[in-house]
């Protein structure tokens, strides 16, 4: 009955840490989204207005929006990632 009960505490114990390191996980790619977005709204922010300077930025942000895209679907796919952790754990 014991090793059961150890057996049982340990599957919780490992389920809890995935589920830590899933949501770390998580946090670190929202964070990069969150980043990725002040930067975007930054270089909106124009000091000169020249023609070339205007270009780099259209095409900066372009790419920064591509990354963005990238990094939403890195996050949505880590939810789901940390839900199925979680589900696990709640199973333990």
């Amino acid at each position: 009955m014991t090793n059961l009960l150890d057996f049982r505490q340990q599957q919780t114990d490992q389920a809890k840490e995935n589920l830590m390191l899933e949501q770390k996980k998580l946090n670190l790619l929202q964070q990069k989204l969150s980043d990725l977005l002040q930067e975007k709204k930054a270089t909106f922010k124009i000091d000169d207005f020249n023609i070339g300077r205007m270009q780099l930025q259209y095409r900066y942000i372009l790419s920064l929006e591509h990354e963005i895209q990238l990094a939403a679907a890195a996050v949505a796919q880590q939810q789901q990632q940390v839900e199925q952790v979680r589900e696990k754990l709640i199973a333990a």
